[in-house]
């Protein structure tokens, strides 16, 4: 009995040790697996949710689950919503990580579908915008979008399926970051806008910042950590 209700005790405390927490705003790194970028970084948070589209996380109601399972695992699914309002507090912030999927593996199949690569980022980001807009009303958070990163040569790498070339994918993450960056004023969401500070003069992800494959380096992330604590002023304070 006395081991029963060790386990219990056990089980628990594993369970709630994500409400404990220093004191102050948190910042939540979610989305792809440009999100790792800022991680060691004071106050933050990663939630990697995996390799998942602009498409995919503007589905409604999509991104408040994948936000919610990662957040408070290993808590039940249907549980997860109202524990990420108990979880996020009214001083935290969420920068979301989605764009760079969609130009570099989908914009080369799909674009025809939209017409042109400016409605098919129109569509896209204003799907994003909104559905960050419900993930703010849901939880409470100051919620942003980060600026898509700028693009790289085709990687010999089937882990980063690359689609188009080089020129259109230059293109095609400009017109992303400008209906991005309208979207967010539209819906009231925050646009971090980090890319002038990682883009060459060719319009391409600078070697001095590059991981290798098509992310920044966490220690190259210090302008973007600067700009969320420039758009979060919460975190400042924390």
């Amino acid at each position: 009995m006395l081991d029963l209700a060790v386990d219990v005790t056990r089980g628990l405390r594993s369970r709630l040790t994500f409400l404990v927490r220093r004191p102050g705003g948190r910042l939540y790194s979610a989305g792809d697996s440009h999100s790792d970028s800022l991680s060691g970084r004071p106050g933050v948070r990663v939630l990697h949710f995996g390799p998942v589209t602009a498409f995919r996380a503007g589905r409604p109601g999509e991104l408040l689950r994948l936000f919610a399972d990662r957040l408070v695992r290993p808590w039940p699914r249907w549980t997860a919503p109202v524990l990420a309002r108990v979880v996020v507090r009214p001083r935290d912030a969420v920068l979301l990580f989605f764009g760079e999927i969609d130009v570099r593996a989908h914009f080369d199949l799909r674009v025809k579908e939209y017409g042109s690569a400016e409605e098919m980022a129109r569509f896209l980001s204003q799907r994003l915008a909104a559905e960050a807009r419900e993930l703010r009303s849901r939880t409470g958070a100051t919620v942003g979008i980060a600026s898509v990163t700028p693009p790289v040569d085709l990687l010999d790498d089937e882990n980063f399926p690359t689609r188009g070339s080089s020129e259109e994918r230059r293109r095609w993450t400009r017109v992303m970051n400008q209906e991005l960056a309208a979207a967010c004023q539209r819906f009231g969401v925050v646009f971090v806008d980090s890319f002038e500070h990682y883009v060459d003069d060719s319009g391409r992800l600078s070697q001095d910042v590059t991981d290798g494959t098509v992310h920044i380096r966490q220690d190259a992330s210090g302008a973007l950590y600067e700009e969320c604590l420039r758009q979060f002023p919460a975190l400042r304070t924390s």
